[in-house]
């Protein structure tokens, strides 16, 4: 999938000028989260956005070549080329079931309205047809690493851009689904 990543830019630009707070719930108890932000969020915060990003992969993992659950994960740009890859598989006559093995996610940045996680995990997903189930390709078995912006929606994190890893010496780069 391809992701834009100026507005995203725009918006943390914008985000980095105002100082917020936000996001409420119930969490798990032990979660790896950092805050880099200078706006640094209660636990339960930390603990909210990691739950939420987690449920947001698992949900997209199950969803299959079902698009109507994407929307209760993801939202944005990140939800319509989702949609579009889905169609354009099926249109194909497949579809990607998708197994995320040792999913491991960590907050890594907060500055309300925008969340940065970090997701890692062993990808291995394979294509099927779409008629008759039976597989087209075998796992990748690849270790995927993402950073994935999310923003709060009525309570709930959602994925709005996925992204290749950056640091000081890397701009992020949009990436492309396999």
């Amino acid at each position: 999938m391809r992701f834009i990543a100026v507005p995203l830019v725009l918006v943390l630009a914008l985000v980095a000028i105002s100082c917020g707070s936000g996001g409420s719930g119930t969490q798990p108890d032990t979660v790896d989260t950092t805050a880099t932000s200078a706006h640094d969020p209660s636990q339960q915060v930390k603990d909210q956005v990691v739950a939420d990003a987690t449920a947001d992969l698992n949900l997209i993992a199950s969803a299959g070549k079902d698009t109507s659950v994407l929307s209760q994960a993801m939202k944005g740009t990140a939800l319509q080329d989702a949609t579009n890859t889905i169609n354009q598989d099926l249109a194909a006559g497949k579809y990607k079931k998708r197994d995320y093995q040792n999913l491991q996610v960590r907050l890594d940045d907060y500055n309300y309205p925008i969340a940065q996680v970090v997701a890692e995990f062993d990808d291995n997903s394979y294509y099927v047809d779409s008629s008759t189930g039976q597989a087209l390709s075998k796992p990748a078995g690849d270790h995927v690493k993402l950073d994935l912006a999310l923003v709060e929606e009525e309570g709930r994190w959602k994925i709005q851009g996925i992204f290749l890893p950056s640091n000081a010496n890397t701009p992020t780069t949009p990436i492309q689904e396999r």
